[in-house]
């Protein structure tokens, strides 16, 4: 059995990774406060701090991959490449 996953971003990547884990995403962490408390897929929307310690995917590609994993590293997440290129 597969456990549930969680997302940095909740925008185009975030969704990607919805679709291809057949729903499996159980948060999206995003740093728009805009979006916290509201849903995307049916799935919450919460601010980064609430995901200290826990794995997250940063369905992101390149630079921009590189820069979130490092900041959200330096915050002591667990980072998993979510499968985007470079």
């Amino acid at each position: 059995k597969k456990g549930k996953l969680v997302v940095f971003g909740s925008s185009l990547g975030a969704a990607w990774i919805y679709g291809i884990t057949r729903g499996r995403v159980e948060t999206f962490f995003d740093e728009d406060q805009a979006r916290h408390g509201r849903k995307h897929l049916g799935v919450p929307i919460v601010r980064p701090g609430m995901g200290q310690g826990r794995r997250v995917l940063v369905p992101l590609a390149g630079k921009t991959r590189r820069w979130v994993e490092k900041m959200l590293k330096s915050k002591k997440w667990k980072v998993t490449n979510g499968g985007g290129p470079g």
